[in-house]
């Protein structure tokens, strides 16, 4: 009696697997081993993760090989939703402008009538008044700066450098579609679940997903499409993913634990093997902290997202707008530049040496890029230094781009250029 009561002993997570929450280097090892499949939500945010961010996360995911995944369910969902993506971006500054000079002139308004009421001197009220038009100037200037590589973002697909980075990295790794019947079935099993409230997508909103032939089953057609791959080749599963809702992940008050519990059972069911969820952001921090060549930008994107979860082609500076940069600003520019963007001061340096011009190949040999690298967002680091200065006072708002891309014949910047004045103090010749 005693050996067949043995025989059937258990451990504390055997018949209980669900429980087992993944460990942080359990997580950081699934990177190594297990299928990765990205989200809908993951590819679209390509589209609004700064440039930096989104080339590191390409960058670390076709490290991956073929353990990159996306279901047909994701796929579909992405070019369903990729014009809209596009159109958020122009719509997002749009309403920043909009609340912008709103509250320009209501602030404005306010100090007017203030100094009235107070007797302000005039030299003091012009004094606020130049306060409040500087600080909206500048405010209105980083959300132009923030949108200023907006261009590169075709409607086009093949003018789309996102999509093309992503067709590279998605090559034979895309699930096939489920059959007519299957399909059918898996909506009906995705409706059913999201009635009873059975993990994944039991929070989606019903009317706001009635236009969809899925309906409410989308997130369970990505799920059953991901654990099927992954069981079919014995891997551990590890969703990418954007999406931190109950319906996904198991947490203890505002703490997030790690997959629900019905869903890693799920999946230990069907497979015997692991499941993890991971948001961009943490894959980014993990990937740098095992060693990979994550730059300061991205690394600092991904802490924010983890902590909160117009066209300058051929233009030339307005000349009663314009003014001067001088040999202290440039000089300050460019150590800031070395500190943080090294590579950007070197072209800035170099374009002063070839007349104030750099063309896009002599860049990716400044910088050491590989060929597939975009450059959208390569002046960013530039005009922020840029505003550093301004805020300090030590660069006048006026002041012409200090390296802007020029567009003479691509869709995609195939020059950077550099205002005389700035060859000149450069050259030493101001």
């Amino acid at each position: 009696m005693g050996e067949d009561t043995a025989s059937v002993m258990a451990g504390l997570f055997d018949g209980f697997e669900g429980h087992r929450a993944p460990g942080d280097a359990e997580l950081t090892d699934a990177l190594d081993t297990a299928l990765v499949s990205l989200d809908a939500n993951v590819l679209l945010g390509f589209y609004r993760y700064p440039e930096e961010f989104g080339t590191a996360l390409i960058d670390e995911l076709s490290h991956y090989g073929d353990r990159v995944f996306v279901s047909h369910q994701a796929l579909a969902e992405f070019w369903r939703n990729r014009t809209s993506a596009l159109a958020d971006r122009a719509r997002a500054k749009s309403e920043a402008e909009k609340q912008l000079s709103s509250n320009e002139r209501s602030t404005s308004n306010a100090i007017e009538q203030w100094g009235k009421k107070v007797a302000l001197e005039d030299a003091d009220l012009d004094q606020a008044r130049a306060i409040v038009a500087r600080q909206f100037e500048l405010l209105t200037k980083l959300v132009e700066d923030a949108h200023a590589d907006d261009r590169e973002i075709y409607p086009s697909t093949d003018q789309d450098p996102i999509v093309k980075s992503l067709e590279r990295l998605l090559s034979g790794r895309v699930g096939a579609p489920l059959s007519d019947d299957e399909w059918r079935d898996a909506v009906d099993e995705g409706k059913r679940r999201h009635r009873e409230q059975i993990p994944p997508g039991y929070k989606e909103k019903p009317d706001e997903k009635e236009r969809l032939a899925e309906g409410v089953s989308g997130d369970y057609l990505v799920w059953l499409q991901s654990i099927q791959a992954a069981s079919v080749r014995g891997l551990d599963l590890l969703i990418l993913t954007s999406d931190v809702k109950e319906d996904w992940y198991a947490r203890f008050r505002d703490d997030i634990i790690g997959p629900r519990q019905e869903l890693a059972k799920e999946y230990w069911d069907l497979s015997g093997k692991r499941l993890f969820l991971m948001r961009p952001s943490d894959l980014i921090q993990r990937a740098a902290a095992r060693g990979g060549h994550i730059g300061a930008d991205a690394l600092d994107e991904a802490a924010r997202q983890l902590e909160g979860e117009t066209d300058t082609r051929d233009r030339e500076p307005d000349p009663v707008r314009a003014a001067p940069w001088t040999q202290t600003n440039v000089t300050k520019l460019l150590a800031l530049l070395d500190q943080q963007a090294h590579v950007q001061a070197d072209v800035i340096r170099a374009a002063a040496r070839n007349g104030g011009r750099v063309e896009r190949d002599e860049v990716y040999q400044i910088g050491g890029y590989s060929p597939d690298r975009m450059l959208r967002g390569f002046t960013r680091p530039v005009r922020r230094l840029s505003r550093v200065l301004q805020e300090a006072g030590e660069l006048d708002v006026r002041a012409p781009e200090m390296l802007t891309p020029r567009y003479d014949y691509s869709v995609e910047a195939n020059a950077f250029q550099i205002p005389d004045q700035v060859v000149a103090i450069l050259r030493g010749e101001a």
